[in-house]
């Protein structure tokens, strides 16, 4: 079964690169912004990640994410970029079909949890990538919402009711040399969620998706086939203090990696480091 995943955070924090850096396979659905071209948001990926030989299929609503989900081999990753539009698309083209405001978001709550819950039961992952809404207040009523994903209706609720893990990309400027990181904060006030417990027990998180996941024994494959024992050297080099991170770099460059390859590895060496500190330092504290 897959692990049903929803990302949000404003626009330009980094959420689709750090997909494209944590999940190099992945098949990345969206609308493109040409023909044969990849999904618009992705072109993050060739600019920061350095390669532009990844899976991308285009869509414009749910429904075509839907098509392309299904026929997605056993044991994939789907990577929907960018989640709020597609389903702004969807209440547009059900608006267009129906009279009725009930038939409108019978068809477009239907189509978002058969996503979810059926059609991509056969992946590894399903990641949606949303935009971020603010907390609000209904002035006439008082009532609250949520900080969450930007999406309509009743996919505000739904959508992340049916994923288990929802995570905040927030802005945390001391944290470096990345300044933002994933939270997971379950409370009244916000709808993020974690049900295997990934983020929760070391929010905030690095913004990495891969060693978090990685942190919990879930096997998540690097690009280059040297990328995984490099990393791992690079780790044990820091963990150790042996050698200071900037001629850590410096050397992985000397060897022949190119500038993006290198900071491929020091971010996930880093991060990994980042994350395994305190999980142990969870694990240390934790009083029955």
């Amino acid at each position: 079964m897959a692990l049903p995943c929803l990302i949000f955070g404003p626009p330009g924090c980094g959420k689709t690169v750090d997909l494209g850096y944590s999940f190099p396979h992945a098949y990345f659905i969206g609308k493109s912004h040409g023909a044969g071209s990849p999904p618009s948001g992705t072109v993050s990926i060739v600019t920061t990640c350095g390669y532009s030989d990844f899976n991308h299929v285009n869509a414009t609503c749910v429904e075509d994410v839907q098509k392309v989900v299904k026929g997605l081999p056993k044991g994939s990753i789907a990577v929907v970029d960018d989640f709020s539009g597609l389903a702004r698309q969807t209440v547009r083209n059900a608006k267009g079909k129906y009279r009725n405001g009930y038939d409108v978001w019978d068809q477009v709550v239907n189509s978002s949890v058969d996503l979810i819950e059926n059609d991509g039961a056969h992946l590894m992952l399903l990641i949606l990538n949303c935009w971020r809404a603010d907390r609000k207040v209904n002035e006439s009523t008082g009532n609250e919402r949520p900080i969450g994903p930007k999406l309509v209706g009743q996919l505000i609720d739904e959508v992340p009711a049916r994923c288990h893990l929802v995570m905040e990309a927030i802005h945390e400027p001391m944290r470096k040399p990345w300044p933002w990181a994933y939270r997971v904060t379950p409370t009244p006030r916000d709808r993020t969620k974690d049900r295997y417990n990934l983020v929760t027990r070391i929010t905030p998180a690095p913004m990495n998706f891969a060693e978090i996941l990685r942190a919990r024994d879930i096997p998540i494959s690097f690009k280059y086939p040297w990328q995984e024992e490099a990393t791992a050297h690079v780790f044990e080099l820091l963990a150790s203090k042996s050698k200071p991170a900037a001629q850590i770099a410096k050397e992985l460059v000397a060897s022949g990696l190119t500038r993006e390859q290198a900071l491929w590895v020091m971010r996930d060496a880093l991060d990994r480091l980042t994350i395994r500190t305190a999980i142990a330092q969870r694990n240390s504290n934790f009083i029955l």
